[in-house]
């Protein structure tokens, strides 16, 4: 526990601002997540608002935060190729890439740590309590969608291969499954971009260039089936699906904003989607990354990995 004495000159300081002031090894956003979460004493107060102002002479007691760590973990790891600067992974559905803090849940990447001890050294900034949380890791699929995934065992390979991604110098292709008959191959080129409210991660497409970020989705159906016999006119359409960006939740978006949801999506959805995916019982977002092609970042050579489709979707193959 450290002790502060606030002077004259920190008196009408946020308690955050001045605790930033104060230890300027921890970042502004970690102080405040530190008082919201455990408090910080003022005057034999506990304090849980960052905005609290100071008075001259108030005796601030803090806690400083313990540094995140992230426990290595024996989860089995589905291995498509590896080598000395790159793994390529088929992630399962239901798994997290990286958590959000030390303690979150069971990721890739403690399965990662277990694995590749050294792998913690693959990270962008040494300095930063987020890079440490992310070693390895280039790109990521959400939770729920499983298939193809490079991951870096070098801090050389990773920027390298971060670089590959940003400029869009990949290519990835995906398998869907879409609620609704899908007769011909649909370009998507809708700008995506955050919308407001209570769920920050909720995205959406829209029909003008002035809103959100240039996005583009190439829907190529495969077959169409009935996959509900009661239901003769509710169909199920799997597509592959080209992409040339790779923004959040980017297929899953498009494919509502043309009127055909991703099926077992909970996010991204419509009424009728909804009642077959809950008939047909399935419990995830049919969306596999099947692809996924770059330059190696050795060899400097052109290399292609593919993922099998998941059990859960070879019923719509």
């Amino acid at each position: 526990m450290e002790s502060r004495k606030v002077p004259t000159w920190g008196a009408g300081q946020r308690l955050d601002i001045f605790l930033a002031q104060e230890f300027p090894q921890l970042s502004r956003s970690k102080i405040q997540k530190a008082i919201e979460q455990t408090g910080v004493v003022v005057n034999e107060t506990l304090i849980h608002l960052p905005k609290h102002h100071l008075q001259d002479g108030d005796v601030v007691n803090f806690a400083i935060p313990e540094k995140q760590t992230i426990q290595p973990t024996k989860i089995p790891l589905d291995i498509i190729h590896e080598d000395e600067s790159i793994l390529v992974i088929n992630k399962p559905a239901g798994l997290v890439v990286h958590p959000t803090t030390a303690d979150g849940p069971t990721a890739l990447v403690h399965a990662l740590l277990s694995y590749i001890p050294s792998i913690a050294e693959a990270i962008y900034d040494p300095e930063s309590e987020v890079s440490k949380l992310r070693p390895g890791i280039v790109h990521r699929l959400d939770k729920d969608t499983s298939g193809v995934l490079v991951v870096a065992k070098t801090r050389q390979a990773l920027l390298e291969l971060a670089r590959q991604f940003q400029a869009h110098e990949t290519s990835k292709r995906y398998q869907v499954v879409l609620h609704g008959s899908l007769s011909e191959t649909r370009k998507v080129d809708a700008p995506i971009h955050r919308k407001g409210g209570g769920r920050k991660n909720l995205m959406g497409a829209s029909h003008t260039r002035e809103k959100g970020r240039e996005a583009e989705s190439v829907f190529t159906p495969v077959h169409t089936i009935t996959p509900y016999p009661a239901w003769p006119t509710e169909k199920t359409t799997l597509c592959s699906v080209a992409i040339t960006t790779g923004r959040t939740h980017q297929i899953r978006v498009h494919a509502k904003f043309i009127g055909y949801p991703v099926m077992g999506d909970s996010l991204y959805t419509n009424k009728p989607a909804q009642k077959l995916t809950e008939k047909l019982g399935i419990t995830r977002q049919l969306l596999h990354a099947a692809e996924l092609s770059f330059t190696h970042p050795a060899t400097g050579k052109t290399v292609v990995y593919t993922a099998p489709l998941p059990e859960d979707m070879q019923a719509y193959a």
